[in-house]
């Protein structure tokens, strides 16, 4: 009891509170004594009746409920987890029982919207795979009517937690579902529900491969449903525990529904592709595949010439048409992996966005070899980076002019004191902004070059208006 310390205080508050106090207190407390429970039941009241009826662990009490109850409170009880069905075949045993067998192959065959959903809720995983196998009580129920109560069935806890709790056999019969129903708009948005909450792939035909399954499945659904398939499939086969390579992902790339090929586009090992790869990619769907591709992690987490020269080509893809919404994405992404690999940013990774900007034909970028130097040495030159940031920030306030200063100042000013980047400092960011303060300096310099020649034709200015006095006034 989480408010009251004891049974005889909880149970003097419910004998005197109002019916609401009493339903807010019972669904939170949960009293189990059997002298709490009838004295509630004693008080004869719908409201208090019906928080009975969704916390008690009484059977034969849910039973009664169940079986003189109205509708409201046979929801209650029916959504009791006390109430779960285990099967769906002749002997349902619902509530321990025989005798409630028919009350529920009633609300199978006639039952109201309210009444399918809370059993079907509360299916256990067993009960669910007869549902989706249309076995047991459901072997003569009309066609519509099933494919109704299918579509319920992504209100099931089994399906609505953090783990998975679905039996292999039930999620195997989940599989088949895409042969068995019906293609209809109903059935479309069901898989597509239950295929973002079903977690493993399993191919139900030991006769035909998971390619020939899903192209059957392709070639009847079509759209999200061939997306959400192929992102399932590949999650299975990608990944550092995944014992298949990225030729079987890669042979969806090259399918005729753009669909299949967004959904395997997140899934690919690309630090195994090539540069030549991402612009097909691109070239066949934009921006889409930048949206799928753009928080896959093997773009970002390695840092030799190949890596960079496929993150540059996938990057410059996005000044091609309206991906541009994602280049903050990309930036994120590239600064979270540098700190977590403990590198600075390789050359082309720095500085401005121009760098990035590839075609086909262009050659490919080197980068600095990274080396490990002294740890003295390279903390004189994060104290260099850092003095020669002041100045460069005194020259850049002065001027009002973006060199694209700003990102710099960030990237220093975030990353520079970093613990991984202590033993891994390069110049490059001591050279890029001596640079820039050279740039900064001749705008300053040219600046006060101007000053002199101001002053003289202020000067010069000055005696000619001098002289045409005199002329006048003589």
């Amino acid at each position: 009891m989480e408010n009251f310390p004891n049974k005889d205080i909880l149970e003097e508050f419910l004998s005197n509170c109002t019916p609401a106090e009493a339903y807010k207190t019972i669904l939170e407390e949960k009293p189990f004594y059997s002298t709490t429970i009838e004295m509630l039941l004693a008080k004869n009241n719908k409201l208090i009746n019906l928080a009975i009826a969704q916390t008690t662990d009484d059977e034969d009490l849910l039973a009664k409920f169940f079986d003189e109850g109205d509708l409201p409170l046979r929801l209650a009880v029916l959504g009791n987890n006390n109430a779960s069905i285990q099967s769906l075949n002749e002997d349902i045993q619902f509530l321990n029982s025989t005798k409630n067998n028919e009350l529920v192959k009633k609300i199978f065959n006639f039952g109201t919207d309210e009444e399918l959903q809370a059993v079907i809720k509360n299916l256990n995983g067993l009960a669910l795979e007869d549902l989706w196998e249309k076995n047991g009580i459901l072997s003569n129920i009309k066609v519509d009517r099933w494919e109704k109560i299918i579509s319920f069935s992504a209100l099931n806890i089994f399906l609505n937690e953090e783990r998975d709790f679905l039996y292999y056999s039930s999620t195997l019969s989940f599989w088949k579902l895409f042969k068995t129903l019906r293609k209809n708009k109903l059935n479309e948005n069901t898989l597509s529900v239950l295929l973002r909450k079903i977690k493993d792939f399993i191919n139900p035909t030991s006769s035909k491969s998971d390619f020939d399954f899903m192209e059957e499945i392709f070639n009847k659904w079509g759209e999200h449903i061939n997306y959400f398939v192929t992102k399932k499939y590949a999650a299975l086969n990608s990944g550092e525990y995944s014992s298949l390579d990225n030729n079987k992902l890669l042979k969806l790339c090259q399918h005729k529904d753009k669909y299949v090929r967004r959904g395997v586009y997140g899934y690919l090992d690309y630090s195994k592709l090539t540069r030549e790869n991402i612009f097909e990619f691109h070239k066949k769907d934009k921006s889409e595949f930048i949206y799928e591709a753009v928080n896959n992690s093997t773009l970002y987490y390695s840092y030799d010439n190949k890596s960079l020269n496929i993150r540059n080509a996938f990057y410059s893809c996005m000044f091609k048409d309206d991906s541009h919404m994602y280049r903050d994405i990309f930036h994120q992404n590239v600064e979270k992996y540098a700190i977590e690999s403990g590198v600075y940013y390789p050359k082309g990774e720095l500085v401005g966005d121009s760098n990035y900007v590839l075609d086909e034909n262009d050659e490919d970028l080197s980068i600095r070899s990274h080396k490990d130097e002294d740890l003295d040495e390279n903390l004189e030159i994060q104290k260099n980076i850092l003095n020669d940031l002041k100045r460069a920030n005194t020259a850049y306030e002065k001027l009002n002019k973006n060199y694209k200063y700003d990102r710099i100042k960030f990237l220093v000013d975030k990353y520079v004191s970093s613990e991984y980047l202590k033993v891994r400092t390069t110049n490059l960011l001591f050279k890029r902004i001596k640079k820039l303060e050279e740039q900064l300096q001749d705008q300053s310099d040219k600046k006060m070059d101007i000053n002199p020649y101001i002053n003289y034709a202020t000067w010069g200015i000055i005696i000619i208006i001098s002289l045409l006095i005199l002329i006048l006034f003589k």
